[in-house]
């Protein structure tokens, strides 16, 4: 099947994705160690409205991407934040905590007793390769900013170096090369089936009960049956006790290592290679030629060749000199098979992100490629029923769950980076009907985004239907990065598509500065202001015809509150959504932008911030 989509499709994704990264934007207060507000300044995008409230570092990796299409200023912000609260020893730890008065997302910085505003764990290394391609991206789209965002990302190189370094130096107990994680949340993919069979043994105490027993209650609130149990979230904070004194030397109580890292981390050093040799840091292009080294030899040794995938391994199950003091490599092997864990999940197939068609020691052959995607056609990965590429296969993971967090449900960032190793595997071998015939993820994405109308946190794995948050950033920059990259990137070199592909992209521009005006009139209004607690809005964002704003969650009779009052003023399809009750709220309109700019001022200032010609014609048709 062709990959091709309609522009129609791709130009109502792009404009919903535009509109989660317009709204997903905060310029908040840091938190203080003890959950206080600071008195410092915090710029980022927030995964999503409703249960998070701060950010996390593969997120934010996706938004800084995102904005390097649409807000290029906020990228070059959320990028600075990000590297801002790395720790000393190189750690860019999971959770950047914004001050949250309300209590929205748990477990808040003083859980953690680090003494810092940030959590004690990390995630997934993807910030290198991300944030190399928003350059690309920027260079392309914004060239005027291109050249500032270039001089940030080449001062940043030594703590990008740092944040490297730290995965050798504290996530590799056994020497192996691979990377481990050592917090069932700190792959990101919290309750996959190889982290649940790693903390069975884990008994929780009372302390870490009532823990636990919150972060259901107000982790659940998106949909029942969708996240975690008790169980599970009170097993997470027993092993999540003095997390940050674990390194090579102590292992903690859950310790694993996990292909999706390692396969991050690769890419991540490839990506930095590269950006080092650009700005003339040789040292920095030799250490990441050294690790990339060590981490392919690593990869290789979490191969399962029995079950053709790269598999998780109980680290806690072996001692490091037990396996380095082996007497060959295929005796080390052994060992490390024997602390194999048998599950099976998405991140175990990851590693074709690191499939390069340049040279001769790729991390990962095109035979290997093609032997995992056999594998995961035995598995059920590619079942015609399935909605989208799923976390865990369907016919042969005993935990699977369609609609449960990471047990089986559709997740877009792991789609986009499986694409990626994807399309590489499909220039490598265009003889093989295998991989010429295996979907396209983000192709199932797109149709899942255009059937709901959303850009939800995951979908259902079986049926088409969005689950978790709504409007989640990372959903929304794989989205846009899809379109821009591939589907409307490749139209405009094809001279027959290239108007409407022309006309697609002026669109998207345009829709991006409409939100920015947005933000900007509310913001000289002194309706969204982080200084005044009274001010009612938190952020606004629209897609072209309608549009969607948080307000402030004491604000419970918006028909009573002036300033709401006056903006939503003969906007009939206007209402008010609860996500979180009593936490969090949320106005949106599906056909309201045109009243709504009447009524905030914003009409006479179209042409006069540069709104695209087409733009202003659109609004005065609709009106």
């Amino acid at each position: 099947m062709s990959d091709t989509l309609p522009i129609a499709t791709l130009l109502a994704n792009a404009k919903r994705a535009s509109q989660v990264l317009a709204c997903i934007w905060t310029d908040s207060f840091e938190a203080n160690p003890d959950g206080t507000k600071s008195t410092r300044d915090f710029l980022y995008s927030k995964p999503s409205e409703g249960l998070y409230s701060s950010a996390w570092a593969w997120d934010s990796s996706w938004h800084i991407l995102g904005n390097a299409y649409a807000f290029p200023e906020r990228a070059m912000a959320e990028l600075a934040s990000l590297f801002a609260r790395q720790w000393d020893n190189g750690m860019i730890p999971t959770i950047f905590y914004g001050y949250d008065p309300y209590a929205i997302y748990y477990p808040g910085p003083e859980v953690w007793e680090n003494g810092h505003s940030t959590t004690s764990i990390t995630q997934p290394p993807v910030w290198g390769f991300l944030i190399a391609h928003a350059l690309e991206v920027m260079e392309k789209y914004h060239p005027r900013e291109a050249e500032a965002f270039a001089q940030q990302i080449a001062g940043l190189l030594d703590s990008i170096d740092r944040s490297h370094r730290f995965f050798r130096d504290f996530r590799d107990p056994l020497g192996i090369g691979a990377v481990s994680t050592v917090h069932p949340w700190e792959n990101g993919t919290d309750n996959c089936p190889a982290n649940i069979l790693a903390l069975e043994s884990i008994e929780p105490s009372e302390m870490a009960w009532e823990q636990g027993r919150k972060k259901a209650e107000i982790s659940n609130v998106t949909g029942g049956g969708e996240r975690p149990d008790a169980l599970y979230y009170a097993r997470v904070f027993e092993v999540g006790r003095d997390v940050q004194f674990v390194d090579n030397q102590r292992k903690g109580r859950f310790n694993i290592y996990d292909p999706l890292m390692t396969a991050t981390l690769i890419r991540s050093e490839q990506a930095l290679r590269r950006l080092a040799l650009r700005f003339e840091r040789s040292d920095i292009a030799e250490g990441a030629t050294l690790r990339l080294a060590a981490l392919s030899q690593g990869l290789e040794r979490q191969w399962d060749d029995e079950n053709q995938r790269y598999s998780f391994i109980d680290a806690l199950k072996l001692e490091r000199h037990a396996v380095m003091d082996a007497p060959d490599e295929r005796a080390r092997l052994r060992l490390l098979h024997s602390a194999m864990i048998p599950a099976d999940g998405l991140s175990s197939y990851i590693p074709l992100l690191c499939l390069t068609l340049d040279t001769q020691d790729s991390p990962v052959s095109a035979a290997r490629g093609e032997a995992m995607l056999r594998s995961m056609q035995r598995r059920g990965y590619f079942d015609t029923e399935l909605t989208g590429l799923p976390t865990a296969p369907p016919r042969t993971e005993p935990q699977f769950d369609p609609r449960r967090y990471w047990l089986g449900p559709v997740w877009v960032n792991l789609c986009s980076l499986f694409e990626e190793g994807l399309k590489k595997l499909k220039l490598a071998l265009p003889d093989s009907d295998l991989v010429q015939h295996t979907p396209s993820p983000m192709r199932a994405v797109q149709r899942l985004v255009e059937g709901t109308g959303e850009c939800r946190e995951y979908y259902h794995a079986f049926s088409p239907e969005g689950l978790g948050s709504a409007g989640f950033g990372w959903t929304a920059v794989c989205v846009l990065d899809d379109i821009m990259e591939h589907h409307l990137a490749a139209r405009l070199h094809n001279v027959a598509a290239m108007p409407e592909a022309a006309h697609a992209l002026q669109e998207i521009q345009a829709l991006q500065q409409l939100n920015r005006l947005l933000y900007e009139t509310c913001r000289e209004q002194g309706l969204l202001d982080k200084h005044n607690p009274d001010a009612p809005v938190l952020s606004i964002g629209s897609d072209g015809q309608g549009f969607r704003m948080s307000i402030q969650p004491a604000i419970t009779a918006i028909d009573r509150h002036p300033a709401i009052a006056r903006m939503l003023q003969s906007i009939p399809d206007a209402s008010l959504h609860q996500p979180r009750p009593g936490k969090l709220h949320y106005v949106q309109s599906m056909n309201g932008l045109c009243m709504l700019l009447e009524n905030i001022g914003v009409s006479g200032q179209m042409a006069e911030h540069g709104a695209p010609q087409h733009m202003n014609q659109q609004k005065a048709v609709t009106t």
